[in-house]
Parts: structure tokens; sequence; C-alpha cells
């Protein structure tokens, strides 16, 4: 967001300067008072341009991105992992948001296959919690959820005494 805002920032600073300064310099020298109702409605049209970039812009950065979640500890009700069990097993989540709705697969090393391999599901529900600025993402039929705050660290609750943490890195917004 901190790129986001620092590129709709210069934008907006760049069109209010090419828009903006060639109605106060054609205002000449008249009156204070029309120098300041000049000022006042530059000001107001560079604020009209922030405000549209600003819709155009965050919708689609908060309506798809994909997150990839690295699992760095992992606990249920019977074990709490090793950092060589989670390295050797590599669990991770993947999250991949379209809209309003998300698929979410929980992966991990099978040794059977040598491979990675991921269970897919489809969110049931998508929530953004204004107060704490996360994102949950549910799947009531297997009863999981994955929570990724605005730091990008994330926990994945499997709903029946498991729970993982990590970080996420975005992979495409």
């Amino acid at each position: 967001m901190t790129v986001l805002s620092r590129s709709v920032s210069l934008t907006v600073k760049t069109l209010s300067q090419r828009w903006c300064k060639p109605v106060m310099r054609g205002i000449g020298r008249s009156s204070q008072a029309d120098t300041m109702g000049a000022r006042n409605r530059a000001l107001g049209s560079a604020l009209r341009i922030s405000i549209f970039i600003l819709f155009i812009t965050v919708p689609a950065v908060t309506q798809a991105a994909d997150y990839h979640c690295e699992v760095k500890k992992k606990f249920d009700t019977e074990n709490v992992y090793s950092q060589v069990h989670i390295q050797k097993y590599r669990y991770s989540v993947l999250v991949e948001e379209r809209g309003a709705s998300a698929n979410l697969s929980r992966c991990s090393f099978a040794p059977s296959v040598q491979k990675i391999t991921c269970d897919r599901y489809e969110a049931n529900k998508v929530v953004f919690d204004e107060h704490v600025k996360l994102k949950k993402y549910y799947q009531f039929r297997s009863q999981f959820n994955v929570q990724i705050f605005a730091d990008l660290s994330f926990i994945e609750n499997n709903g029946r005494g498991g729970i993982a943490f990590g970080t996420c890195k975005i992979m495409a917004p």
C-alpha cells in the first residue's frame, strides 16, 4: 500500500501542477479574494482528481491477490512440531483471491510421491476486519480458516485443534 499511496500522491501532484497552475496563472493580479477563490477551486480540482485515482486503483488492489504463506510454527492438541519437521514437510498455505471469492490450498511435502501436494478448497466466506486490518477466509466443510494480517503474518486454524503461524508473500496483485 505504501508504494501505491506514493504513486497516487505523485500522480495527483503532477496532475494538479499540470491542471491547476494554468488556472492560477490566468487570474492576474486583480484582488486577493479572487486569488483565494481560484486557489480553492484549484485545490478542489486536485482533491477530485486524487479521489478519482484512489477509487480507480484501490479496488483493483483489494480485489485480486495471491498469497504464498509459509508455516514457521505449527502445533496441535498432541504435538508441537519441531523446526526440522516443519522444514522437512514444507507446510504452506496458498490463498488465491478473486474479487469476493477465494481458493485456499493447504500444502505439504508428500514423501510417497516426493513432491509438494496441495488440497484445494473454495472459501465459503471472505471477511475484511476494519478494526484489526486483517482478512479472514473461512472454509466451513473442512472446518478451517486462514487469517492474513496487514504485516502479512498469518494464522491457519484447522478447526480440529491444529494451528499454524507464519508469513505470507504477495505473489500477484
